[in-house]
């Protein structure tokens, strides 16, 4: 029974580890990251103010990756809109009209991945974190089609292993 855990974690492994190249990773070597982008001091996370002021520092960013209702990718990390706008929904069940309606607590509304990308410019590389959700390959594939010929460097990663099992797949070369 032991044989066969350790054979299945191991094919786990294999099906969703990271296929980055030295020479690629070297890139990343010693970059310093902002988690959420560069926040604090009336600056929300996740917010386009914080990707700019981590591209002004010459900071890496991560950020977050989710749906709303209506499957537009948008950039926000709690499971709930409460704890930064105040209302008690999920993130995905609204639409983007009303999520961009909501306010963060610096004025800015929730933006969306290719507002985000289209703000960071190619400028530091992006780790992008794809949030686990029930519809998890076609959010994947949703990101994907939106780094489509977005400049600069950037990494996909998931606490979810079947975001990673189908970049394995359908997108190798991220």
């Amino acid at each position: 029974m032991i044989q066969w855990i350790l054979f299945a974690a191991l094919l786990l492994f294999w099906l969703t580890a990271p296929r980055l190249g030295k020479r690629r990773a070297r890139r990343w070597q010693g970059t310093c990251f902002a988690h959420r982008g560069l926040h604090g001091n009336g600056v929300s996370e996740n917010s386009l103010g914080a990707f700019e002021a981590a591209c002004r520092a010459g900071c890496g960013i991560e950020l977050d990756v989710r749906f709303s209702r209506d499957g537009q990718l948008i950039v926000f990390h709690d499971d709930t809109l409460r704890r930064l706008c105040g209302d008690a929904r999920k993130p995905e069940q609204a639409t983007l009209a009303e999520l961009k309606r909501l306010r963060l607590p610096d004025g800015e509304s929730i933006p969306t991945l290719c507002e985000a990308l289209d703000r960071i410019a190619g400028r530091v590389p992006v780790l992008i974190e794809v949030k686990t959700c029930r519809r998890i390959f076609r959010l994947t594939d949703a990101v994907c089609a939106c780094l489509a010929g977005c400049p600069g460097d950037y990494l996909i990663e998931s606490f979810d292993p079947r975001c990673l099992f189908r970049l394995r797949f359908v997108a190798p070369q991220i």
